[in-house]
């Protein structure tokens, strides 16, 4: 039997860019909206095409991207400690999430929260739907949170986690799967496809809670690409009213629904998460802007409250993120 391309990938970090680029398969950003530590772990494991993983976090994180061009994402809220949505649905535990290549990812993870998943070619589940497949099963495009039996999904989340049980502890790199392994990993991979051709999806929840939930993150879509065109500039609540023509209220509950923050906490954490890329991307030298010059730029007047916000969100002072990542031109 032939060797498998196998690929791993793990680390644990603090830093959410760092865990954003984990996924190699998604373009993706994202940001911290909770104060703390992230504490966050990453695992991947990859065979050839087809990418298996575990993500763990301790903060509420915005993500926001894009699966790779003919691919498909499934993925399993295995912990849920606190308010996390998935497209406009809540999560409580256990549910079934599905991105297409395409579709937008939105995910506002809960405080706790760990997913487990898997990204495949569309080629690979049409070869699933020739071989037979229901065609319900997921496989024909559904996305978003996709109901199907319990016993199934709990299945699937059963088996990707031995997956990376079984395979996270190779080093960490490329490596070619040999005989024994390569047959293991042959056989995982065929037992991950039968997993997948017992989901017999319908997307849960009322159908008209779709078109509400579609219509508040077309606003909160609008406030967030205003805030992040002026993040230097005196945003105001009513001054995003004005921009997206909607009141207050309507404002607040659309943040709140779609993200699970208010307004001014997401400008707030859209400038930290901000200021921080910027001292991560900071040139030693006496040209390069200082902290103060990297806060004012990011909309913070008062030094003395940016330390503070930056400690409370991140868990270090900005110049500990300086010397860290300080880089020589």
């Amino acid at each position: 039997m032939k060797p498998l391309r196998c690929s791993v990938t793990r680390f644990d970090t603090d830093d959410v860019d760092d865990l954003a680029c984990g996924l190699t398969v998604f373009e993706q950003r994202f940001d911290q909206l909770t104060a703390g530590r992230l504490n966050a772990r990453f695992v991947e494991v990859s065979f050839g095409d087809v990418q298996v993983y575990c993500e763990a976090t301790r903060q509420s994180i915005h993500e926001a991207g894009r699966i790779r061009a003919n691919a498909r994402g499934f993925a399993i809220a295995a912990e849920v400690d606190g308010r996390a949505v998935f497209c406009g649905s809540p999560l409580a535990g256990g549910e079934l999430m599905v991105l297409n290549a395409g579709d937008e990812l939105d995910f506002r993870t809960a405080r706790t929260m760990r997913t487990v998943g898997l990204v495949l070619p569309v080629a690979r589940l049409d070869e699933l739907q020739a071989d037979g497949v229901d065609a319900n099963a997921p496989i024909a495009a559904c996305s978003g949170i996709v109901g199907a039996e319990r016993a199934a999904v709990e299945r699937l989340r059963r088996l990707l986690e031995n997956l990376l049980d079984v395979f996270a502890g190779y080093p960490a790199g490329k490596h070619d799967v040999r005989v024994p392994h390569v047959v293991t990993a042959h056989a995982a991979l065929d037992e991950l496809d039968g997993a997948l051709s017992m989901l017999t999806p319908c997307v849960s929840g009322p159908a008209a809670s779709r078109p509400v939930w579609i219509a508040r993150r077309r606003v909160v879509d609008r406030a967030m690409a205003y805030i992040r065109a002026n993040v230097a500039e005196p945003v105001t609540v009513g001054t995003l009213c004005r921009e997206v023509s909607v009141s207050r209220r309507t404002l607040q509950y659309c943040f709140e629904d779609v993200l699970g923050v208010t307004p001014l906490s997401y400008l707030k954490a859209v400038r930290l998460n901000g200021a921080r890329r910027a001292l991560k991307a900071r040139r030693a030298g006496s040209g390069s802007p200082g902290i103060g010059d990297i806060a004012a730029q990011w909309g913070f007047w008062h030094p003395s409250h940016f330390r503070e916000d930056y400690r409370r969100m991140f868990g270090e002072l900005p110049s500990v993120t300086l010397r860290r990542h300080a880089t020589h031109a």
